[in-house]
């Protein structure tokens, strides 16, 4: 042990391990940021020198049942989490991160819904503050139990993304906000071209109809082309504490739909650099997901 993790232990820090054990044995009720941060910073301090490092950004595949740790998400100043284990054959996406030495990986079932109903417990997930999950994943999992997924590349192109090239069935996929707001950025161009797309977007905001995060509605403009809402934004304009409206877990989990239903029609998908406007993302983070 480094003698800066040994320094950090004498004031009564732990590894990011020894937090979610003590909630696990109940403990703890929760992890705090400020703790989670500095447990990270003794698990990379720890760092064994041959730990496998997966590719960050990637698409992986479990070979078998792998022991994970689902974080559980809140509209609220708490975090949850307990061990579990995730099924084999699920794919999941690695969250980019800038950390170099991790003891443990961010990701996201691709299959994320399927997924949700096995990990997270029906009493959890009716919590009225609860918003999401993600999995933590023990790097050292992935040089046996995961194989790495190969992806198509992205093709990028100059022009009218409302007049998307190629033969066959074609969706343009865009992201939209959660408070039913229609009016400023690529939203204008679709509506310049066709009306149904924002009239369907109004429509269903009123409706309160599954309209919330994470949720896709598809509105056919052409014999052949189908604009996507994808509602991955959080209102429009960051919050008090500066995090931007775009929601990158969401993005996620919205292409994921966009993926199943591009694959039933057959079609080709083709968007603008989403996200990355308005919506305040970054390219480099949103761009793994896709």
């Amino acid at each position: 042990m480094s003698w800066l993790a040994r320094f950090f232990r004498l004031f009564g820090f732990k590894g990011n391990e020894e937090l979610f054990q003590e909630m696990e044995q109940g403990r703890r009720a929760v992890i705090q940021g400020r703790e989670m941060r500095m447990g990270d910073r003794i698990d990379r301090l720890e760092y064994p020198k041959d730990w496998y490092i997966p590719e960050r950004g990637g698409v992986y595949e479990s070979i078998t049942e792998v022991p994970v740790t689902y974080l559980t998400h809140h509209f609220a100043p708490y975090t949850g989490g307990e061990k579990s284990e995730l099924p084999a054959n699920t794919r999941i996406y690695l969250f980019p991160s800038t950390n170099d030495k991790p003891r443990s990986i961010g990701a996201v079932p691709l299959e994320y819904d399927e997924v949700e109903k096995v990990l997270v417990p029906e009493e959890q997930r009716r919590d009225p503050t609860y918003d999401s999950y993600s999995l933590s994943i023990e790097t050292h999992y992935f040089r046996e139990k995961f194989k790495k997924i190969a992806l198509n590349p992205i093709t990028y192109t100059q022009g009218d993304a409302t007049q998307p090239k190629g033969e066959g069935p074609k969706f343009i996929v865009h992201v939209c906000n959660d408070i039913g707001g229609w009016g400023r950025g690529f939203v204008m161009a679709l509506s310049a071209r066709w009306k149904e797309p924002e009239q369907a977007y109004r429509n269903w905001a009123r409706s309160k109809d599954k309209f919330r995060l994470g949720e896709i509605q598809s509105i056919q403009v052409e014999p052949n082309l189908w604009v996507i809402n994808m509602i991955a934004q959080r209102d429009v304009k960051p919050s008090p504490d500066g995090i931007p409206p775009i929601r990158e877990v969401y993005v996620g989990r919205c292409l994921a739909q966009v993926r199943e239903l591009a694959l039933e029609k057959g079609a080709s998908i083709h968007m603008p650099r989403i996200g990355c406007g308005l919506a305040g993302g970054k390219w480099e983070n949103i761009q793994p997901h896709i």
